[in-house]
């Protein structure tokens, strides 16, 4: 487990023993085994806090299996204890999900942003997405999720199999197959494919300019 703390003007508000305090959170980290990494933050310095390991995002229907990727979720979290998510998307199963999230004891592990008019912002700092849809149209999202860089894997549904049907690593069949995928990815540069794959479908150039001129979105 690893603890990421952003300390806020640290140069001009120590009026309280902040100091002191952050010592004595790096210290009963260590003794718990805990890594600490403290950052710091001045004023006037941007800092992204929005990265998530884990990315879902499209309607919380029953099509695109919102309830499945919060089980992927709670089956990571066994081996990763300190796994983030975020669902970005609203529907009819909104409600149930945020249930079935406090049932299994995600609250600190998965985050609902509902609606966003400019989900790219957050999308771009995901390291991975999962789709498990139960049936799917062409498969949009995952073409433009790629086209950021980050990895897709899928149900492999619909025109899902036909983005990936060169590409059968991204398809997972099984519970263990999106969990397996997760540990492994990071392990393996899938950048290479990714853009690959994406370039089949959009102009990868055009499209990242139309983000930046909507949304200011800076993409590498």
């Amino acid at each position: 487990m690893k603890l990421n703390i952003c300390w806020m003007y640290h140069d001009l508000m120590d009026l309280y023993g902040d100091k002191g305090n952050i010592q004595v959170l790096k210290t009963r980290c260590l003794e718990r085994g805990i890594e600490c990494n403290v950052d710091f933050c001045d004023i006037g310095e941007i800092r992204d806090l929005s990265e998530y390991d884990l990315l879902f995002i499209g309607r919380l229907t029953e099509q695109k299996d919102p309830e499945r990727f919060i089980e992927l979720v709670e089956d990571i979290k066994k081996t990763k204890k300190d796994i983030q998510a975020v669902m970005i998307g609203i529907g009819e199963l909104e409600e149930k999900c945020q249930d079935l999230i406090n049932k299994k004891d995600l609250k600190n592990n998965i985050t609902m942003l509902g609606f966003l008019e400019n989900p790219f912002s957050i999308m771009k700092n995901c390291k991975a997405c999962f789709m498990p849809s139960k049936w799917e149209g062409f498969g949009l999202t995952a073409i433009e999720t790629m086209v950021l860089g980050i990895p897709v894997f899928c149900s492999g549904v619909g025109g899902l199999g036909e983005i990936f049907k060169n590409n059968k690593e991204f398809i997972c069949k099984t519970n263990e197959d999106y969990v397996n995928k997760y540990f492994e990815f990071e392990s393996k540069n899938l950048s290479k494919k990714v853009a690959e794959i994406s370039d089949t479908y959009c102009n990868k150039h055009a499209y990242l300019k139309q983000l930046t001129d909507l949304y200011g979105l800076e993409v590498k």
